[in-house]
């Protein structure tokens, strides 16, 4: 199973990595995030320069299949045409991802999914007009310091049978997210040395059919976020969405969401493992896995041996 390199999100999408507890609107109502296929490719990396870089990923995958239209009457929805493990239409979709470095801290990433959705033929008779789904991204990421600003730009259009046009199915939508972040108090509890907070800020837009008035979502959420060690969080976020339905009528929501995430790297993986801090009641975790993992998303989380972080963990999880 290829990870698909969809937009940055998809590859770095696991919690500790994720500032805030929610994911971004443009990676759960477009980009299906976790996206995961059968398929095979290549990927590699160009230095131009001692300080730059630019990557490349390149794949043949199964590619969606008929659930974007068929599975749901109330609309198009990109997620329901995922898992395709036996490909429907004998026609594979082609993803990649093209990632320029600049500098060191910063990257900015240009990815692709395109490919036929419907199965049009039976044991070679044609039953249906074929129909393809494209989704194009631009992502980017620049860290300085203790300062850190990423987002995505996503845009999907899904060929529709000539019944669903002008109905409660899109052809075409896109969104946007924009999330900055600063850390500070660095040591600021004397018992934990290696602690320190984070505020997090992000914007989210999405614009569920851009042919429409409606059917679009803002949403603003704000974090804090406390670090007892660099690769664990307690998040604390709050947030507030305003969303139109296809009628244009204004509908507001708001909430609090709270998430403690973890990278445990101990030696054993199989239950429930405890932080203990000299003075303080230990804190109790829940493990992801085993060891190896827990190392290679650390990789994936910092950038080391002049691959894109990760490359090998992202080319092998399902």
């Amino acid at each position: 199973m290829i990870l698909t390199p969809l937009g940055n999100f998809n590859l770095t999408h696991d919690s500790p990595a994720n500032k805030l507890t929610d994911r971004p609107l443009v990676s759960t109502m477009i980009i299906p995030t976790a996206l995961s296929e059968p398929g095979m490719g290549f990927y590699g990396a160009i230095f131009p320069s001692p300080n730059s870089r630019l990557t490349y990923e390149l794949y043949a995958v199964n590619g969606f299949r008929g659930g974007i239209v068929e599975a749901s009457d109330e609309g198009t929805r990109i997620a329901n045409g995922r898992h395709n493990i036996e490909d429907n239409n004998n026609s594979p979709a082609f993803a990649g991802r093209v990632g320029i470095s600049p500098l060191s801290e910063a990257e900015v990433g240009v990815s692709w999914h395109i490919g036929q959705y419907n199965q049009s033929q039976i044991e070679g008779l044609v039953i249906d007009d074929a129909r393809s789904a494209k989704i194009y991204a631009i992502d980017w990421d620049a860290v300085y310091d203790r300062f850190s600003l990423k987002g995505e730009y996503v845009r999907a259009n899904v060929d529709l049978p000539a019944g669903l046009r002008g109905s409660v199915f899109a052809e075409a939508r896109d969104g946007v997210y924009v999330q900055g972040s600063a850390g500070f108090g660095q040591g600021l509890l004397t018992h934990l040395p290696k602690s320190s907070f984070e505020f997090v800020v992000r914007y989210d837009r999405i614009d569920m059919d851009t042919d429409i008035e409606g059917d679009q979502v803002t949403e603003w959420a704000l974090g804090l976020n406390f670090k007892p060690v660099s690769d664990a969080a307690f998040k604390l976020n709050y947030f507030k969405k305003w969303a139109y339905d296809r009628n244009n009528v204004l509908g507001r929501g708001a909430g609090i969401l709270y998430q403690p995430s973890d990278l445990f790297l101990g030696n054993r993986c199989n239950g429930l493992e405890a932080l203990r801090f000299d003075g303080l009641v230990p804190l109790v975790w829940v493990c992801w896995g085993a060891r190896e993992r827990a190392r290679q998303t650390i990789d994936h989380l910092h950038d080391r041996d002049g691959r894109r972080p990760g490359q090998d963990h992202c080319r092998r999880r399902s």
